[in-house]
Parts: C-alpha cells; structure tokens; sequence
C-alpha cells in the first residue's frame, strides 16, 4: 500500500513539473484588456509573432514590411529557399527576415517597392496585407491539393459603404475584394472608410491573419 502511495505521488509530481507553453498573458504585461488581446494570445501560442521585449508586444506599435512577412513565412512553417542570391540590396543574408522576403519573392507574395528594394523597415498598409494573404492561399492550395485543378475566385464589390475604395492601389484591387469582400478578413477603419494605405498595427496585422486561418 505504501508503495502505491509513493508511486503516485511521484506521478503527481512529474505532472506538476512538466513543461507547458507559457501563457502570453504571463508574458506580455501591456495586453490585458486590449481589443486584440485573442488574436496575440492566439499568434504567439502559434510561435508566429513575438514580443517587442520579453514584457513588451506593443499591440498599437505599427508592423514593419520584415516583420509581416516574417509572420506569414512562419504560418508557412518556414520552407527551404531555393534562390540564396540575395534579391534585394537592402535584405542582407544576416538579418532576421531574409529566407522570409526571399521565400515571399520566389513565391509571388510580396514584392520590393522600387528597383531591387524591399524596404523591410518600412511599414506595411492594410491593402499589403490583402496582397500577402490574397497571395498566400494559391500558395498554400497545391501543397495541400497536389494535383488539384487550378481555382480561381468571384471577386465581389466592396460594400456600398465604404466611400473610399477609389484610393485603393490598382495592383491590390483584387486583394482587397477578396479581404473585403469575400473573405472578410479586413473590415473599415471606419463604419464608411477601408483606409487602403494606412498603416496597420501588430494587433491588427495578427487579427488579419487570424480571420485568415478562421480560428
């Protein structure tokens, strides 16, 4: 009997010295309460986005180009690059975010802003996200459905209320008929207004990707 007793006590106490993930909510001291509270503890439970400081997330902070994409290259589960030639001049192979730009490059997701830029610490707009989103999914569809036809989509109008979708960039239209519209994955800034070419937040930007992946 007695041993019985010490056997699971030792159980018990095995359980209680595992190692479980760490809550973001013990992490990060400034997103308690914040609008986009679900989709950070979500993102960083996923391993696809981190903290500015290891306190920090800095959820109204806005999101660089590098750091989007490096989160989208992330939900990809970081594949192998295939071009290790550098594409851009300002994308060095020691920093953080190179097999990310270089994969979204090799795989039409995302695109320098002038010749051989990427310009990786400026920020991303909302309608850049569309673009990277829009992109991802015929991306990800033959991995997961080798040999399926090709698919394409019904890209509906945007919603009669939103008063300035004339200031949508004409090479992210149908991204944001798809995010608007079809997916609704980005909603207005405003109940009128999408507001294209604002910058988005590291709370927004990880709201996106979880509307995205629908969890």
């Amino acid at each position: 009997m007695k041993q019985k007793v010490a056997l699971l006590l030792a159980l018990l106490l095995c359980l209680c010295t595992l190692s479980f993930p760490v809550q973001a909510q013990a992490v990060f001291t400034d997103i308690e309460g914040h609008w986009g509270e679900e989709s950070i503890l979500w993102a960083y439970e996923k391993g696809l986005v981190n903290g500015v400081s290891p306190t920090k997330f800095a959820p109204n902070a806005p999101m660089t180009r590098a750091e989007f994409i490096t989160l989208a290259y992330r939900m990809a589960e970081g594949p192998e690059i295939t071009n290790t030639e550098p594409f851009f001049t300002d994308v060095p192979e020691t920093a953080f975010y190179f097999q990310a730009v270089q994969w979204a490059e090799e795989n039409n997701l995302m695109h320098g802003r002038g010749y051989r830029e990427f310009l990786p610490n400026s920020l991303i707009t909302r309608e850049e996200i569309a673009i990277v989103l829009h992109q991802y999914v015929f991306y990800e569809y033959p991995i997961k459905n080798p040999g399926a036809p090709y698919f394409s989509f019904d890209y509906p109008d945007y919603p009669e209320q939103y008063t300035d979708t004339a200031d949508i960039s004409e090479h992210a239209d149908r991204a944001m008929r798809w995010a608007v519209g079809l997916f609704k994955i980005l909603s207005g800034k405003t109940p009128t207004t999408l507001n294209p070419k604002d910058t988005a937040t590291r709370a927004e930007a990880v709201t996106f990707i979880k509307r995205f992946r629908n969890e």
